[in-house]
């Protein structure tokens, strides 16, 4: 799949934790669902609400990961299954780390840094 391929795993829909990205059908482990292009930037540049969609870089922390595609509509969940992992210059790829059930909702952990001083508690 390339960054510009529709993923025949995924759809968009409302759930219990809001907007999300479904499965449309059963889905492996170690299976990649999306691969999303990518802008990197300095992390100080990502205030207010954008803060809330871009990951952190994992070659480098002084840089945020703004992920295109459906990549910023991912809800956190402790017990989440999927990861993203960077997947070459400028992309990102959601990869199942469990197998998913058709209509499931994917999942990733944001990390305990991502809830740090904000009024919320994760799910």
């Amino acid at each position: 799949m390339t960054a510009v391929e529709k993923s025949e795993y995924i759809m968009v829909s409302e759930g219990r934790l809001g907007r999300g990205v479904f499965a449309t059908q059963d889905v492996p482990q170690g299976e990649i669902v999306e691969v999303c292009p990518t802008l990197e930037f300095e992390d100080t540049a990502a205030s207010g609400t954008l803060r809330d969609y871009v990951f952190s870089s994992n070659d480098d922390e002084n840089m945020a990961i703004l992920p295109l595609g459906w990549g910023t509509l991912y809800n956190h969940s402790a017990d989440n299954n999927c990861e993203y992992v960077e997947h070459g210059p400028g992309q990102i790829a959601f990869v199942t780390v469990r197998a998913v059930e058709a209509g499931d909702e994917f999942t990733i952990n944001y990390g305990d840094g991502w809830w740090d001083g904000r009024d919320e508690e994760p799910l």
